[in-house]
């Protein structure tokens, strides 16, 4: 990719496995929003499309993260005739198999998608025609897999769970009050501990769950108790992967999961439930787990997981992938 033109990365976060990516091919950042804090100012999005076909040079190509840029990472592509690339990292196949034609049409535009598990592959092609795709798994940060030595020597309590992530619905955090009050029926004084900042959904303390609002993953309370708990529970509605799940993983935590999470395919069907029901009884089929069986499963997890969740696997095959789309886009060019 020897060119003076650099990539334009249309973000909305961004996610630091975006902005990795980003960086590595040498993106020019720009909010989808314009200013942040302008993002409840309804006419800031009509002056950054204008601000995108106007002012800027023609990029050596857009790159949308997630659904939410993909308008203007389309209007881009257009007016500027460059190849568009949609990271499909978020909730957007789950719009589009609710209905949603007008994302559909806009992910139909994009020259190479770049999904962060199979499941949003799948979920894609249930809607949309593909033109190039490929799976990318997100790295998790080199300070879980040094903590990772601290962590084999931490006593699993056996009546504690763990949820972290922001509490959302998609994420199924209005539903941990009831899962932890289910659990606890038959295990006595489960506690789960829901690390997290409120958005759509606010928490309440109760006898079976204890939310702690947001604290950073890098603090060593939260590594801890991560680690120390027995079970990681997510019952989302719809999660494309789940950084905070492979997290767990790497600390040396068994996680249940729902069917609609995307980091299902380096799980055992024990570990994946079809409904809540279902999601408890597995949740209490690992709190019971001895520690052989537990030890057995988890170092199984870890070693299928870990090549693939690596930053600069994560990173170079990124890379790999751009560099193959931009010298396509070349010789169809050249013809």
């Amino acid at each position: 990719m020897q060119t003076k033109r650099r990539p334009l990365f249309i973000y909305q976060g961004p996610h630091y496995v975006h902005a990795e990516w980003a960086y590595s091919v040498n993106s020019k950042f720009v909010h989808f929003r314009l200013v942040r804090r302008f993002r409840k100012f309804k006419p800031a999005k009509i002056i950054l499309r204008a601000s995108l076909l106007t002012s800027l040079t023609k990029p050596m190509f857009v790159m949308s993260e997630g659904g939410a840029p993909l308008t203007e990472a389309a209007l881009v592509k257009i007016v500027k005739n460059t190849p568009m690339i949609y990271l499909a990292t978020d909730i957007t196949p789950w719009k589009m198999i609710n209905g949603d034609s007008y994302l559909t049409e806009l992910t139909e535009l994009s020259d190479l998608v770049v999904a962060n598990s199979k499941m949003m592959i799948d979920d894609l092609l249930k809607c949309c025609s593909l033109k190039n795709y490929v799976i990318i798994y997100p790295f998790v940060r080199n300070h879980f897999f040094n903590f990772y030595e601290y962590a084999r020597d931490i006593e699993k309590d056996e009546r504690k769970g763990i949820f972290v992530g922001s509490l959302t619905r998609f994420k199924g955090a209005h539903l941990l009050t009831e899962v932890a009050e289910r659990i606890r029926r038959k295990v006595a004084r489960f506690k789960l501990i829901a690390i997290g900042r409120p958005h759509d959904v606010k928490l309440k303390e109760t006898r079976a769950l204890k939310p702690v609002g947001y604290i950073s993953t890098s603090d060593p309370w939260a590594l801890h108790a991560i680690s120390s708990a027995k079970v990681y529970v997510h019952p989302a509605i719809y999660e494309s992967f789940g950084v905070s799940i492979a997290e767990s993983i790497i600390l040396g935590t068994l996680p249940v999961v729902t069917n609609h999470t995307g980091i299902k395919e380096f799980l055992p069907k024990d570990l994946i439930a079809d409904s809540i029901a279902d999601l408890v009884e597995k949740v209490i089929y690992v709190l019971h787990l001895d520690q052989d069986e537990y030890d057995d499963l988890i170092m199984k997890i870890r070693n299928c997981i870990i090549p693939k969740v690596r930053k600069d696997f994560s990173v170079n095959s990124f890379k790999s992938c751009v560099s193959h789309l931009w010298n396509l886009k070349k010789v169809v060019n050249l013809k």
